[in-house]
């Protein structure tokens, strides 16, 4: 530990040699920030990082002339043998060709089968770090990463490859990356290589292929962060991110093991699509000092007061489970918000706190304005969702006094109850269902309930429907009833497939053979 602080405070000695007085400060900011978040890192203090390759799963990318599709996430799927046809992008009709002049023919293309030995004479001479063979024929030959060349009369001369993944699937030293408030199960893209051949570079090759990955990024809008490790010793890579707006995030004491010896590393974070980094204790410190900066000493100790009668209303309410206002006190109310199916990756959250006031008279449109208001991600498609409060649903008439602890499900359109092998003319591979599972089986069972007074001849209703993955040559639901007549059973089963594809929250993602997903929705009445 004593060795790792003296490193930063050398890191810090050579920063204000290298730059001006006016953004020295902000450096050292920075770098005392990771120094201790660093000691808070047991990881970090108690054991020596070394890199290691993961033994992740990965998918098959679809090859395009602007962007290749990742999956957005990492379920292992029969792959699809690879094409070796060579995709070329043309500069010349790129939407960013008139950043980037060239003196040279440059093409852009994937990489593909038969590149192995050019690209393992780069990286030689790239890097000081040896990679085992079976890498390189997983980034040219099966689609598993994406990786952009820039190439001149079919030699390559440039390379980006990076690897998207959820977070659940980083490292450990990399799981930290991302706030708190984001899941495990958000996407991050991972750079493991970007670099040129000596004589083009200062062309900026490097920077237009990392801006083709950025675009595509930015397009999925469903990753969060990009990352990637560098040699502390390397300051023209570390430049390099820093021109990019990437920000230094973590110190890897001995992370790179070259020839025997060990060697420290940085980790350097660019966060997009409403990405955050986590908070620090000095974050904490700063964005206090700024608050009690901006603010009088009146105002200041006015907002302890307006908190401490929230804090006694809340307590009160607590113990008498009911959140109004009690003896003329402003009360708050604590409602857990739920993400479900496209709105879930949209926001990179499975659930997250809102307050609403225990006095105030709520409607379903006001609670989605207060949603979108935190989440402009989800406007353009909120008027598909449908909102229920304590597992039943809202409609728009109602009014809503909320109670601390509710629950309120932001619902997508259903997708349960059907399965199909092909789509718009794709081949669908397998599905995914997903469920509000305690309001799925409240819904099931009052369907069961309404069934019967329709068809009171029916004796026996079950109904079970699977979720997680489901390959598709199986059953997804299966629905049966017994009955003295026929006809009333058929009718029966009829009217209950149709009830559940329309009121059940059960969701489908369709996986396809060419590498796209999507998630599909029941038509509604």
């Amino acid at each position: 530990m004593i060795s790792t602080l003296i490193n930063d405070i050398l890191r810090i000695c050579l920063l204000f040699n290298e730059c001006d007085e006016d953004n020295c400060y902000s450096h050292l900011f920075s770098y005392l920030s990771s120094s201790l978040s660093l000691i808070n890192n047991d990881s970090h203090s108690n054991t020596v990082q070394r890199r290691r390759k993961s033994k992740r799963q990965h998918l098959p990318i679809v090859h395009s002339i602007s962007h290749p599709s990742f999956f957005s996430n990492r379920m292992q799927i029969p792959q699809q043998q690879t094409s070796s046809k060579q995709i070329i992008i043309n500069l010349s009709s790129s939407s960013t060709s008139s950043l980037f002049d060239f003196d040279f023919p440059v093409q852009f293309r994937f990489l593909k089968s038969g590149d192995q030995d050019e690209v393992k004479l780069l990286c030689r001479d790239w890097f000081p770090i040896e990679y085992p063979d079976k890498w390189y024929d997983d980034i040219s030959n099966e689609g598993k990463y994406y990786a952009l060349a820039a190439c001149v009369y079919n030699r390559i001369i440039g390379l980006i490859v990076a690897d998207n993944l959820q977070l659940v699937h980083c490292n450990k030293e990399d799981k930290n990356i991302l706030n708190e408030s984001f899941s495990l199960a958000t996407q991050v893209c991972y750079i493991l290589i970007l670099g040129v051949v000596k004589e083009y570079r200062r062309h900026g090759l490097a920077s237009h292929l990392l801006s083709h990955l950025l675009r595509y990024l930015h397009s999925k809008s469903t990753c969060k962060a990009v990352y990637l490790h560098v040699l502390c010793t390397n300051k023209s890579a570390i430049k390099f991110y820093e021109s990019k707006q990437f920000q230094y995030r973590l110190y890897l004491p001995y992370y790179y093991s070259i020839k025997g010896q060990l060697y420290d590393g940085y980790c350097y974070v660019l966060y997009i699509n409403g990405g955050q980094p986590p908070y620090s204790t000095l974050d904490y410190i700063n964005t206090l000092w700024k608050y009690l900066l901006k603010i009088n000493p009146c105002k200041f100790l006015y907002s302890i007061k307006y908190w401490c009668e929230n804090r006694l209303n809340y307590d009160i309410n607590n113990n008498s489970n009911d959140t109004r206002a009690i003896i003329g006190y402003k009360s708050i109310s604590r409602v857990t918000v739920l993400y479900f199916g496209r709105a879930r990756e949209l926001v990179g959250l499975q659930q997250e706190i809102f307050t609403f006031s225990s006095q105030t008279q709520y409607t379903v449109n006001k609670i989605l304005e207060i949603i979108i208001d935190r989440r402009p991600i989800l406007k353009p498609i909120v008027h598909t969702f449908r909102l229920s409060l304590d597992q039943e649903y809202l409609i728009e008439t109602d009014e809503i006094y909320f109670k601390n602890k509710s629950e309120i499900a932001l619902l997508p359109p259903f997708g349960g109850g059907i399965t199909r092998n092909n789509f718009d003319g794709k081949s669908v591979k397998k599905l995914f269902y997903e469920s509000y599972e305690t309001m799925a089986l409240s819904q099931l069972k009052l369907l069961c309930l309404n069934t019967r007074k329709i068809y009171p001849d029916i004796e026996h209703i079950a109904i079970q429907h699977r979720l997680g993955e489901v390959p598709i040559s199986e059953i997804s639901v299966a629905i049966y009833v017994s009955s003295a007549h026929r006809r009333a059973a058929l009718d029966a089963v009829s009217h209950l497939i149709d009830e559940l594809k329309q009121n059940v929250p059960i969701w489908k993602k369709e996986y396809y053979n060419d590498g796209d997903s999507d998630w599909k929705e029941n038509p509604t009445k």
